[in-house]
C-alpha cells in the first residue's frame, strides 16, 4: 500500500516550462491554526480538485508566534493526510528563512523534519549582502540535505512591503546566486489588506528569471487580492503563490469560532484553540475547504 511521503518540488520546477504548464501557478498554503484539521480540509479540497501539485507552507515567525515547531508541524500535516487517505508526495516549505544565531539549527530541524523545500529570506538587507547570505545559506543547506534528494531553495528580492523590487536589481541578484529554482519579488503587494500590483512589473520581472532558467517569480501576500488579480497571477509568469492571511481569516471570523479565543495570541492558546468542539470545527472546515477550493480554482492548480 502507497504510503504518504514528503518531497521536493524542485523536479517539477526544474521541468515547470518543459511540461507546458505556463499558465499555471502553484499554491503555498501557510497553516497557522488548527493545523491539523485545516490540513484535512486542504486534502478533501485537493482530491475534489484532482491536484497533487500545492505547497504547505509555515514561515520562521510562524514557527514562533502560533508555538508550532517544524516537527509538530509536519506531524500534524501527515496525519491529516493519512485521515483523509491522502497518498501522494506532500511538500512540505519553510518560509521567510532570516538569518540570525539559530538558523543553521533551524534549518537542520527543518530538513529532518521533512520540510524539503526552503525560501531564504535576506530581502531586508543591501542587495550586496543579500546575495552573500544567500550563497552562504544555499551552500549550507545543500550540504544538509539527504543523500540522493534535492531541496528546492528560493531566494528573495525585495521586502513584503517595501518598494518594489528593480528589474537591474533581480538581474545582478540572479547573475551572482547560484542553486536556486525560484526569486519572491516585491511588486506592490503587502502582508494582509492593500497594496497594488503593478502588472507590467509582474511580466518583465517573470521574463528575467526565466532567462536565467528559473520556473518563474514568487509572489507573496496574495491571499487578499481580488478573484481577477488572483487569476492573473498565471497568465503574467508567477510560478508560486503565496496564501495565508485570507485562510487565518477565514478561522478567525467565522461565526462559530469562540469569540473571546479569537481575541487571545494564537501561540498562547494553541492547545485552547485544538480542543473547541469537533462539531463547531467542522463547521469552520466546511469554509475553510471552500477557500482553498477558491484558491485552487484562481490558478488553475
Amino acid at each position: 500500500m502507497r504510503k504518504v511521503f514528503v518531497s521536493s518540488i524542485a523536479p517539477f520546477y526544474k521541468n515547470f516550462v518543459r511540461a507546458s504548464l505556463e499558465k499555471f501557478s502553484v499554491p503555498a498554503f501557510n497553516l497557522r491554526i488548527l493545523t491539523f484539521d485545516s490540513a484535512r480540509a486542504l486534502f478533501k479540497a485537493a482530491k475534489k480538485c484532482r491536484t497533487n501539485l500545492f505547497i504547505i507552507e509555515l514561515a520562521q515567525s510562524e514557527m514562533n508566534y502560533t508555538k508550532q515547531s517544524p516537527k509538530y508541524f509536519s506531524k500534524n500535516i501527515l496525519k491529516a493526510a493519512e485521515a483523509e487517505d491522502y497518498k501522494e508526495q506532500i511538500f512540505l516549505q519553510a518560509d521567510h528563512f532570516r538569518p540570525n544565531a539559530n538558523l543553521e539549527k533551524l534549518i537542520k530541524k527543518s530538513i529532518k523534519a521533512g520540510f524539503y523545500n526552503i525560501d531564504i529570506d535576506c530581502s531586508s538587507l543591501s542587495l550586496s549582502e543579500n546575495i552573500k547570505e544567500t550563497n552562504y545559506y544555499i551552500e549550507f543547506i545543500k550540504k544538509c540535505q539527504p543523500k540522493g534528494l534535492e531541496i528546492n531553495i528560493g531566494g528573495e528580492l525585495g521586502d513584503i512591503g517595501s518598494s518594489n523590487t528593480r528589474a537591474e536589481e533581480l538581474e545582478e541578484f540572479l547573475q551572482k546566486v547560484k542553486g536556486i529554482n525560484k526569486v519572491a519579488v516585491q511588486t506592490g503587494t503587502v502582508h494582509g489588506k492593500g497594496g497594488a500590483i503593478d502588472w507590467q512589473l509582474v511580466q518583465n520581472l517573470s521574463q528575467i528569471a526565466k532567462k536565467y532558467g528559473l520556473a518563474g517569480i514568487v509572489q507573496h501576500g496574495a491571499s487578499t487580492l481580488s478573484e481577477a488579480d488572483l487569476r492573473r497571477l498565471p497568465q503574467c509568469g508567477v510560478r508560486e503563490v503565496h496564501l495565508a492571511t485570507k485562510i487565518m481569516q477565514t478561522i478567525l471570523e467565522h461565526p462559530s469560532f469562540p469569540y473571546k479565543i479569537s481575541k487571545q495570541e494564537i501561540g498562547a492558546f494553541k492547545d485552547k484553540i485544538n480542543k473547541i468542539p469537533q462539531a463547531v470545527k467542522n463547521k469552520i472546515m466546511e469554509a475553510v475547504e471552500e477557500k482553498f477550493l477558491y484558491f485552487f480554482n484562481c490558478l488553475k492548480s
